[in-house]
């Protein structure tokens, strides 16, 4: 037998409040059934919690009509929260989650759409307009650049990282450092000095730097051997000369002059200013180094050197430690009839070719040239050798 359906409500109002109801015909069973257990102690000879116990059973019947009062209330509220949920707010509710739904999808069906849609045109403007920051734009260059040499580059120790970690990233940002048109041009001859020849060698270029801040280190070092009868003399005519754009920074003869009084006895080491010479009985070594402030976006340097190298030496390798575009050697044997120069090496010839090939020239067996257009990386760029014959 089911109920009318005006009693269904009202019913399961009462069913969810049925603990409430339970625990007070428990309390109320207990208030009629239970006496109060020190009813029979006289008040002078009860103790304060045997009065505690007796007033708290004697309460029994106060909580269970205090239950029964909450569960009424407590059926009467859940069915009117039933009813205005069913009647009114289920539907207002459920048509907002629909609503919200609706306009969620069709954002993000727009959204795809536009990704779908999205062309050349939009990315440049995005990338060329600096919307990115530069870790995103970066992100984008590499995901182009995988897209367009294949996915391969995505495995560890690709080519494609290394090109953009340890040069790109190294040297194509505007603080960076590039070395243009160097030009190296050496002469070999004759000298006064036992056992060496006389090296003669002219560097220019222009350092690139669009921050047109930082600074660019010069350094200059070598070694020879000779002899302690010969070694002042080898001084004085030793000449290094250093101009940075407009002003002379370096300057051997001059800074000689000046110390050469330091170099007593038969073992010195004269050092100031940048400039480091030492001698130890057999082996004199050099060493100038300067800090040259950059101001300008291109700086023109030139580096003028005379010093000695061995009879014994054969080659000269041309290394450079930038970037550099264009570079051009010359080198040439003077007041050496019996000495010959072989062809120049050049290690782009490697990779460099048609309107971009490198150029070789022997004009004669004892002077050569190389001509390297467009790009270098740093490392040895040109080789020379030659030989007695």
């Amino acid at each position: 037998m089911s109920l009318p359906p005006a009693m269904v409500k009202p019913f399961a109002a009462a069913w969810r409040a049925r603990s409430y109801f339970l625990f007070s015909f428990v309390f109320w069973v207990a208030h009629s059934t239970v006496p109060a257990p020190f009813a029979s102690v006289a008040s002078v000879d009860r103790q304060w919690w045997q009065d505690l116990v007796d007033k708290a059973v004697g309460s029994f019947d106060k909580l269970s009509y205090f239950l029964f009062l909450a569960g009424l209330i407590y059926a009467v509220a859940s069915d009117v929260i039933d009813y205005v949920w069913t009647n009114s707010l289920q539907a207002e509710v459920r048509k907002g989650f629909v609503e919200t739904g609706e306009v969620l999808t069709r954002s993000l069906a727009g959204f795809t759409s536009g990704l779908v849609g999205m062309t050349f045109e939009s990315v440049k403007v995005w990338v060329d307009g600096g919307r990115g920051s530069p870790d995103q734009v970066r992100t984008v260059a590499r995901s182009a650049l995988v897209s367009h040499y294949g996915r391969h580059n995505d495995q560890a120790s690709n080519l494609l990282d290394f090109v953009m970690r340890d040069l790109l990233d190294k040297w194509a940002r505007d603080h960076s450092q590039v070395w243009d048109n160097f030009s190296s041009n050496v002469t070999v001859r004759p000298s006064s000095i036992k056992g060496h020849f006389e090296w003669q060698e002219t560097r220019t270029y222009t350092v690139i730097c669009f921050s047109r801040e930082g600074e660019l280190p010069l350094r200059l070092e070598g070694s020879v051997q000779i002899g302690a009868v010969e070694v002042m003399t080898a001084l004085d005519q030793m000449e290094f000369r250093i101009r940075f754009g407009q002003d002379e920074i370096v300057n051997f003869k001059d800074w000689w002059a000046k110390h050469r009084d330091k170099a007593e006895g038969g073992r010195f080491t004269v050092q100031a200013d940048g400039i480091t010479i030492a001698y130890e009985g057999l082996w004199l070594r050099y060493e100038i180094s300067a800090q040259c402030p950059i101001s300008d976006e291109r700086t023109d340097v030139r580096i003028f050197e005379r010093s000695y190298i061995s009879t014994e030496d054969r080659s000269y390798s041309l290394a450079i430690r930038h970037p550099t575009r264009t570079v051009n050697v010359s080198f040439s044997i003077e007041g050496l009839p019996k000495w010959s120069v072989k062809r120049p090496v050049a290690s782009a010839t490697l990779y460099q070719h048609d309107q971009r090939a490198v150029q070789i020239e022997s004009l004669h067996e004892r002077s050569c040239s190389a001509i390297v257009p467009g790009w270098s990386l740093p490392g040895i760029a040109v080789v020379v050798e030659w030989a007695p014959g």
